[in-house]
């Protein structure tokens, strides 16, 4: 809930504006922040990868996703992205 007495506290905003610019200026948190965004962005890639590939191999005759797909799939990604 927000107090509404803060709404319309410029120099509230200002103080926390500043309190996030030294947040970021510290290293330790810039980098964590960079970690955890390098990590959810390669997850996602991964997860992609994993997904279209099963969905563009279905054919008519098979037109519905099935676990064993995503588990072949998964395999093969995790064995290339442990080659690297």
């Amino acid at each position: 809930m927000i107090n509404e007495a803060i709404v319309d506290d410029i120099e509230y905003y200002q103080e926390f504006d500043e309190k996030i610019e030294e947040l970021f200026d510290d290293a330790s948190f810039y980098n964590l922040i960079n970690q955890t965004f390098n990590y959810l962005t390669d997850f996602f890639r991964c997860l992609y990868k994993i997904c279209f590939d099963v969905v563009g191999e279905l054919i008519v005759d098979s037109p519905f996703l099935l676990p064993e797909d995503y588990q072949c799939h998964l395999c093969k990604t995790v064995d290339t992205l442990t080659l690297f």
